[in-house]
């Protein structure tokens, strides 16, 4: 057994260099290859951090401003219609004054074609009963000269 105390402490012995220098690797390593590696990723986190944030704003802007462009197109879009409706509207005034006013040229043209109608049937009548007082004058005429003569 002595026997193996002596070869485990000569075991740790020679083992402690290499512990040393594996310590000492260490403390190096961290000093010089993990701190600026962590400083790196933590810079390259915030940078990342920050244009997430970055795009989340542009995002979030851009979202706004089509939700202002489609409240500015509904508007437009009923803008629009209600100058469409407003244009039917007059449409449909004008078109009743046209036919209002091409109802009463056509009882003007009545009137005055019943009134003309009236005076040729009054010219008529007039004709007519001179006509026949014409024709009774005539028949009188024909027939007295008979009776007249048969009287003398």
């Amino acid at each position: 057994m002595s026997h193996i105390f002596s070869q485990l402490n000569q075991l740790l012995l020679g083992s402690i260099p290499t512990i040393v220098i594996f310590l000492l690797l260490l403390f190096f390593l961290r000093a010089v290859l993990y701190a600026p590696l962590r400083q790196t990723l933590a810079e390259r986190r915030g940078r990342t951090e920050d244009r997430m944030n970055a795009a989340r704003q542009l995002l979030e802007q851009a979202t706004a401003a089509a939700a202002r462009h489609e409240a500015a197109l509904r508007e437009q879009q009923l803008a629009g219609y209600q100058r469409l409706q407003e244009l039917r509207r007059q449409a449909l005034r004008q078109r009743s004054q046209q036919l209002e006013t091409a109802r009463q040229e056509a009882m003007r043209h009545l009137a005055a074609a019943t009134a003309e109608l009236a005076e040729e049937s009054q010219a008529a009548r007039l004709s007519l009963q001179n006509s026949a007082q014409q024709n009774a004058e005539q028949i009188l005429a024909a027939l007295l000269p008979h009776a007249n003569g048969a009287q003398a």
